[in-house]
């Protein structure tokens, strides 16, 4: 019934945000000055970190990547917070090359752990036009610093105003995170309590904790690994 509750009110919030998320995002494909964005107050890239962090200025995709628009020409794209806490500490991840084309909301990174990957969609579509190399060569550059240095690629998209209404800007997404976070512990906190900081924090690494039907299940639901 909880659960049931979590899903009720985050269809809610969709229907009061969609008007406003909609206007943001033709303005926001309609700029071309390069944007910087603006990183969450107080927030600290370190692996240990506990709390989610949503940086404003970015789009996120609810399969857990982000895309910041630099220019109507050029989308750079990574992975958020839940999703390299997670996995926890990486040091294997598939990125395609540049020229590669992707499509929103289809596989396009690959995170791999023991026998376990985990696939994370594009958040928009668009043709690679380059990898972040450091990234490339430490993966675990991401768990650091997901929103900065640990940007996955550039994309030069194909149907931005399309792909921006489909996504949540950074003020919706932080309500979406909570609800997220409270979903996923709800269902699973039971049984591995041990997942948890102090606070009821998920931990880095979380999702390792889970067995391997039940890490089926959280892909397919939480990452839209259908």
């Amino acid at each position: 019934m909880a659960f049931i509750m979590v899903l009720l009110t985050f269809a809610a919030l969709i229907a009061y945000d969609v008007i406003k998320n909609h206007r943001l995002a033709e303005e926001t494909a309609a700029e071309t000055a390069p944007k910087k964005a603006v990183t969450a107050r107080g927030y600290n890239f370190a692996g240990s970190r506990e709390r989610l962090e949503v940086p404003q200025g970015l789009y996120y995709h609810q399969g857990h990547t982000w895309a910041k628009v630099l220019s109507e020409d050029t989308v750079e794209i990574g992975i958020d917070d839940f999703a390299q806490k997670f996995v926890g500490e990486i040091k294997e991840i598939e990125i395609p090359k540049a020229g590669a084309k992707i499509h929103q909301g289809e596989t396009a990174i690959k995170i791999k752990k023991g026998n376990r990957t985990l696939n994370l969609v594009a958040p928009v579509s668009g043709k690679i036009v380059e990898v972040n190399k450091q990234v490339e060569l430490d993966p675990d550059i991401i768990n650091d610093s997901p929103y900065e240095d640990g940007w996955v690629a550039k994309v030069h998209p194909t149907s931005l105003k399309e792909n921006l209404r489909n996504l949540f800007d950074s003020n919706f997404a932080g309500k979406w995170m909570k609800l997220v976070k409270y979903a996923f512990k709800n269902k699973y906190a039971s049984e591995y309590a041990f997942a948890m900081q102090d606070g009821g924090e998920l931990a880095p690494g979380f999702g390792m904790t889970l067995k391997d039907d039940e890490w089926k299940d959280a892909a397919e639901e939480f990452f839209k690994n259908y």
